[in-house]
């Protein structure tokens, strides 16, 4: 994998470097510059806005690029769902924007991994199905976790597994990981499992 300079930029700003690195930031995150603040070196931010669709954006991020070793979707989830840009992403918004799909895959090298990092994403048969056609549609492998993802102390980890059981490798640093104090769950998610937003910090 090769090595470049990072660069954080907004989608409206110029394209200086790529790197083989994608992050993805919701604006919906909160604290997400404790994350941000502990990539590895070589890896590009791209921060999504209100008011767009989030995968348009994302493909608007990635275009003209090619051989995108990993891209890291940092957001809000709940079993089978993303929450990106304001939009709920679930298996019947996917099926309607193959083509935006289409045009993320080219930007993928034939051999990276996309890691969701919304909470309990891949959680279920909700989860499992959203997975597997998010694969099926980017002809690459997808990795999200069963559980909350964020701190420890709000029920969350930062453990992603694939299909096959193996662990997949996390771009932020442990000391960021560790720092972060919030978990990637949506409103909904948190209220249907009783918990109310007062109660437990979302990042």
């Amino acid at each position: 994998m090769s090595a470049c300079v990072g660069m954080h930029r907004n989608l409206g700003g110029a394209l200086v470097q790529r790197g083989t690195e994608v992050v993805v930031v919701d604006p919906a995150v909160d604290d997400a510059g404790i994350l941000i603040a502990g990539l590895r070196p070589g890896v590009e931010v791209v921060d999504l806005a209100l008011g767009r669709c989030g995968l348009a954006q994302i493909a608007d991020g990635l275009a003209h690029q090619r051989g995108i070793a990993a891209l890291h979707v940092v957001c809000h989830g709940e079993p089978g769902a993303l929450q990106l840009a304001g939009q709920r992403i679930d298996l019947p918004a996917l099926t309607m924007r193959l083509g935006l799909l289409a045009d993320i895959a080219g930007a993928l090298s034939g051999d990276a991994c996309v890691v969701l990092y919304g909470c309990s994403v891949a959680a279920g048969p909700a989860g499992g199905g959203f997975v597997q056609y998010l694969e099926d549609a980017l002809g690459v492998e997808v990795t999200a976790s069963v559980a909350p993802v964020g701190a420890a102390a709000q029920g969350g980890s930062w453990v992603f597994r694939n299909a096959d059981g193996f662990p997949a490798e996390t771009v932020f640093s442990p000391a960021a990981r560790a720092a972060y104090p919030g978990v990637l769950a949506s409103g909904d998610a948190l209220t249907r499992n009783g918990v109310s937003m007062s109660s437990l910090r979302s990042g």
